[in-house]
């Protein structure tokens, strides 16, 4: 059947995932969808009107820029399985 043939949604995995490791005990701080449970730090909120400001108005890469990629730490993204998650620019 047709419907066998669609590939499972990263997103959805992802957040199985998430849901597992949070069953488990683990503290994890999900930034995949959905609302927050906390508020948004003032220095995000900060960098987000900065970027208004300088007219970063439309919907970014999912996948990130070259710029915040470069700020992660580099064993940040390690045992993420997705070929996406490890893109390099």
């Amino acid at each position: 059947m047709f419907v066998d043939t669609i590939p499972d949604s990263p997103i959805l995995t992802l957040m199985e995932r998430i849901f597992r490791m949070r069953a488990a005990g683990e503290t994890i701080i999900g930034l995949h969808i959905g609302e927050p449970d906390f508020d948004t730090p003032p220095g995000i909120r900060a960098a987000a009107a900065r970027a208004l400001e300088e007219g970063q108005t439309h919907y970014g890469s999912s996948q990130g820029t070259p710029s915040s990629a470069a700020r992660l730490p580099s064993d940040s993204l390690a045992d993420i399985t997705s070929p996406l998650a490890r893109r390099t620019w």
